[in-house]
This record gives C-alpha cells, structure tokens and sequence, in this order.
C-alpha cells in the first residue's frame, strides 16, 4: 500500500514538474496577420473614413485580420484599426507618410506583430533600396500607441536582401546552361526569449540562399549568420 502510495506521488510530481517546463519553454512567435477578402465597395466606404483618403491602386491595399481585429495598410504608409457591425469605423489610425528613416527610401508596412513582451507588440516600417541588381531592405519596429502616437522599440535593422547578376553574356553561354544568374536571398530570423524583463530578448539572425550561375538548383548554398541578442528600446 505505502509503495502505490509513493509511486502514485512520484509520478504527480513528475507531471507537474513535466508540465511546468513545457510552459516555460512554450515558444514565443511574431503573428501574421491573415489576409481578408473585400469588395470595391468596402473599400470605398473605409476611404472615406479617412480625411487624407487612401493610395488605391490595384493591390496597393490590404484588409487583414487577428482574432477580432481588423487591420487596413494602404501604400501610403498608413495603418488603422477597424471594426466592422453594420458599417465599418475608424478605432485608430496611424500615418508614416511623413515618417523619417535614416534611409529615404520607399517604405511599407509589413502585416505581422512582433511580440515585445506578453501584452505589446510591434509592428515593421521597412524602406527599401532596390535597382536591378539589387533589393536591400531596413526596418525599424514600431509600437501602436492610442491617438494615432507611435514609439520606436528598435530602430534601422537589416531586414532582407536580394542579389542578382545576370552572368551569360552571349547566346553560347546561354545555350543548355542550367542558371544564368549569381543569386542570393538574405532573410531576418528573430527569436525571442522571456527573462523576465519589461521587454523580450530578440535574437536577431540570418539566413543566405546561394544559387551560383551555372549549376542548378540543387547546387544552392545556405548560410546562417550567429544570433545577436539585443532588446527592445535598449541602444
């Protein structure tokens, strides 16, 4: 009898222990927003919600979706949050059309959330550097504030990067050759990591897809840099 007695213990206190670092170690993700369907004529009627109207062109502008939320980026650079009953309403709005980055390229905002700590979260304002040979893309991570205010929590980080060089100069190269092109992809990885502070860790890391003219694709290389670890309003 004592002995059930203690195994049965053993293993209440096996799953509990089990249990508890399952939920420490639960893995802390950014969210994608998800795409949503509209009309013309929703987009009509959220347009003129806004005093400054929106850029629309075929596109150009997205509906998306979290939970309950409802969230409209146009090409303008501006961001509102909405509800939907009858008719759709303005809850909040943000406009980056006058947003100044080190780097006065074009910029947009990326439908993801990036979690900061367990309640706040950011979202990318990228600016992006592109010519034939090259995309180059920065952002900075900004917090949504009430009042259409907004807070910087990380600010000009390398976000991606895209080569490419056209190699095969004459038809003869061209002719049966498997890849015309030197290509490389450069993509931003972040983990996130709760130690207890106001503001996650992010662990900042890279990820390089190599396609050299001449091979194909099963020839591609990757590489992946070292994680840097850095935080959320912390220069």
């Amino acid at each position: 009898m004592k002995h059930h007695l203690f195994a049965t213990l053993l293993k209440t206190a096996c799953f509990s222990l089990c249990f508890n670092h399952l939920a420490q170690a639960e893995i802390i993700k950014a969210t994608q927003l998800k795409e949503m369907p509209y009309t013309q004529a929703d987009i009509q009627q959220i347009c003129k919600l806004f005093s400054d109207g929106c850029y629309w062109e075929e596109g150009s502008l997205k509906l998306y979706q979290n939970n309950q939320d409802i969230y409209f980026i146009d090409e303008s650079s501006k961001i509102a949050l909405l509800e939907k009953k009858k008719h759709y309403k303005v809850k909040q709005v943000w406009n980056f059309n006058q947003y100044k980055s080190k780097k006065d390229f074009f910029i947009s905002i990326k439908p993801v959330l990036y979690p900061l700590n367990k309640t706040e979260k950011a979202i990318a304002l990228s600016y992006q550097k592109i010519n034939d040979k090259e995309k180059k893309e920065w952002a900075d991570f900004i917090v949504l504030q009430d009042n259409g205010k907004y807070r910087t929590a990380l600010k000009d980080i390398f976000f991606y990067q895209a080569l490419y060089q056209y190699k095969c100069e004459t038809e003869a190269q061209s002719h049966n050759n498997p890849h015309c092109h030197d290509e490389s992809k450069t993509t931003l990885s972040i983990q996130y990591h709760d130690d207890g502070q106001s503001y996650y860790q992010w662990g900042l890391s890279y990820t390089t897809i190599i396609w050299k003219a001449g091979v194909s694709d099963k020839m591609k290389t990757k590489e992946v840099s070292p994680v840097k670890w850095v935080r959320p309003f912390e220069k």
